[in-house]
């Protein structure tokens, strides 16, 4: 991506991705047509993607499974994936990100559970019941507040924080895979 210029919104092979060269960090929206849960998270939600990540890296991917950890491309070769990212942001903005997204990945996994009461319960039956300390994978969402102070969603699902990037200015499909 080259700031200015628009990227057109187009699929590429699972091995592109595994090699990307970047700019990093990037938002990964994800459908998996085969996964109970994502389908039980899009069914409730009414939206198109059931998971969100981060790539942080070529094949290195922080994503919100029972506990933050790093996964690859092929973890998810059965997704579709869209790839989301802002050719505007500054080498420092990125930095600042990433930086925040790896304090969290090298904490232990006890200390970064995924918040099943928070979904079970909160969401299945439309209540706040968020546990502050946990987290749900959109819910990584929130580190975005380190460069836009304007970024105000509470507990968003992945189709949520999807919308609130269109509309942000520089937010482009960086591409997709479908498998």
């Amino acid at each position: 991506m080259v700031a200015g210029v628009r990227m057109p919104d187009q699929n590429f092979t699972l091995d592109y991705w595994k090699s990307f060269p970047g700019p990093f960090p990037q938002l990964l929206f994800f459908d998996n047509a085969f996964g109970g849960f994502s389908f039980l998270v899009k069914n409730k939600t009414h939206n198109p993607y059931g998971h969100f990540a981060w790539l942080i890296g070529p094949d290195d991917i922080a994503s919100q499974w029972w506990y933050f950890r790093q996964e690859n491309f092929d973890h998810y070769r059965k997704a579709y994936i869209k790839v989301v990212g802002n050719p505007l942001w500054t080498d420092f903005d990125r930095e600042k990100l990433i930086s925040a997204i790896e304090t969290d990945l090298s904490k232990p996994w006890w200390k970064t559970i995924y918040d099943v009461p928070g979904v079970a319960i909160g969401e299945l039956f439309g209540i706040n019941f968020q546990i502050p300390w946990l987290y749900f994978c959109s819910e990584r969402g929130e580190y975005l507040k380190l460069i836009y102070s304007n970024y105000d969603l509470k507990h968003p699902d992945p189709g949520e924080l999807d919308h609130w990037t269109r509309g942000i200015e520089g937010f482009e499909v960086t591409g997709r895979y479908w498998p």
